[in-house]
């Protein structure tokens, strides 16, 4: 992840088993920085088996913060990514 830029994001430098063999993935402490969500992005587009995908904000233990609508917000994007896999179920923890 601290290597990924969209500059290199294309399918022939990833190995073959993240393609194919990755069913779930978990992306804590999420911010909204677009560094991860283009990574995330990446991932549900490309992931040919992934089954699960579960996305928590960074601000996990504080419930009465404004990242909570931050976090909404960043639902809001993730949500449209398309999926190369048939069926994902994407989670998002409460916070």
């Amino acid at each position: 992840l601290l290597e990924f830029n969209e500059d290199i994001s294309n399918l022939d430098k990833v190995p073959s088993c993240f393609i194919s063999y990755l069913k779930m993935v978990n992306f804590g402490r999420l911010n909204g920085d677009q560094h991860k969500l283009c990574f995330a992005k990446f991932v549900m587009e490309n992931t040919q088996v992934l089954e699960k995908a579960c996305f928590m904000p960074t601000c996990f233990l504080c419930a009465m913060c404004r990242r909570r609508r931050r976090f909404k917000n960043i639902r809001e994007k993730i949500l449209p990514f398309k999926r190369s896999a048939t069926f994902v179920f994407i989670e998002f923890t409460s916070i």
